[in-house]
């Protein structure tokens, strides 16, 4: 029978882990930031390391990772704008088509004939009817909403610059909390070696995604689908998202063959997706990644739903990976001492 005192104990610890997650999601737009940062530096640490080790100093080595992701940012800009700007100018077409498809088959369907009765109650009148927004609303839109994007990538890029820059101390003062020197250098150990193993697992899946995102690419150039660069990205990185993002990117599929093409082949493309994800997922990244960080579907799931309620989008990216860190640092803080024994003493006396 468990004690009055545990109970009070856990209770208050139940309490403490509601609050904090209370917290979270209502001042999201300051701690999803935060956390990115800190993830994308985890796993970046490795490189900057070795870029210390050239020579480079702290402050330029942060500096340039942040150039890096401005550059990253400022391509991709460019390189959809064309893409994107179109697939907006074709989306009433593409709304009206899809439209059309149900519609074929809730006539040689009777099964499906509330899939006509939902597009009629979305779309008053006849399937030409379509409601769009108008370009001002859209303008207002996205002036309301630059202020908190803008506020949101300071702290991203803010976070990003000083935790790379100072990595090494924050990892010595969360070792110093051990209450001996052999516990604060095992800690440390651990903590590096967990940025490590993080590092190249996502240089794993990076290589991964791209390679996904470049047979995408082939498979909607081949099809004659509508901008494949943008659709190849779009499998790059929705991948990233374990089973929400491949969802997506068949629903998306589907969706752009049925406005272009006709019959059975409109779903072609989202067919042939699902076979290179089957390989990606079955083949290639067993491969490349293994076992070590191998994780439970269920575990993934509740994850990602976990993160997507608690901060939208951003929350279900960083679910996977805050995940995948800490099972990485469970695992190397219950690996025998000889293997984890830290080389960084002299760093951690400093």
């Amino acid at each position: 029978m468990m004690s009055s005192a545990k109970l009070r104990d856990y209770a208050v610890i139940g309490l403490f882990v509601i609050a904090a997650f209370v917290v979270l999601q209502i001042a999201q737009n300051v701690f999803a930031p935060l956390l990115t940062a800190v993830v994308i530096g985890v796993f970046l640490g490795p490189a900057a390391d070795k870029a210390e080790s050239w020579g480079i100093p702290k402050f330029a080595t942060a500096l340039l990772v942040i150039l890096f992701f401005l550059s990253i940012v400022v391509g991709l800009g460019l390189l959809l704008a064309g893409p994107i700007s179109q697939l907006i100018d074709e989306a009433p077409r593409i709304i009206r088509r899809v439209a059309r498809f149900f519609d074929g088959l809730r006539s040689s369907l009777d099964t499906l004939e509330g899939i006509q009765e939902r597009i009629s109650e979305a779309m008053p009148g006849d399937s030409t009817g379509l409601v769009v927004e108008s370009e001002d609303t859209q303008i207002a839109d996205a002036i309301s909403f630059a202020p908190t994007f803008l506020a949101n990538s300071v702290v991203f890029l803010g976070c990003l610059f000083f935790f790379v820059m100072g990595r090494t101390e924050i990892y010595t003062a969360i070792s110093r909390l051990a209450d001996s020197a052999e516990k604060q250098n095992r800690l440390y150990g651990v903590l590096r070696s967990t940025e490590r193993m993080m590092s190249r697992y996502f240089l794993a899946i990076t290589l991964i995604n791209a390679l996904l995102g470049l047979a995408v690419f082939t498979m909607t150039f081949a099809y004659g689908v509508a901008s494949p660069a943008l659709w190849g990205l779009l499998a790059f990185g929705l991948n990233y998202i374990l089973f929400l993002g491949p969802i997506c990117m068949v629903i998306m599929l589907a969706i752009a063959g049925i406005s272009a093409f006709n019959g059975i082949y409109a779903l072609a493309p989202a067919v042939t997706f699902i076979g290179l994800n089957l390989i990606e997922g079955q083949f290639l990244t067993p491969s490349f990644v293994g076992k070590t960080l191998t994780l439970t579907p269920l575990l993934v799931f509740v994850s990602l739903v976990f993160g997507l309620w608690l901060w939208g989008p951003i929350g279900g990216f960083l679910a996977i990976p805050i995940l995948l860190i800490i099972i990485a640092f469970l695992k190397q803080d219950n690996a025998p001492t000889n293997d984890v024994q830290t080389r960084q003493t002299t760093e951690l006396s400093v």
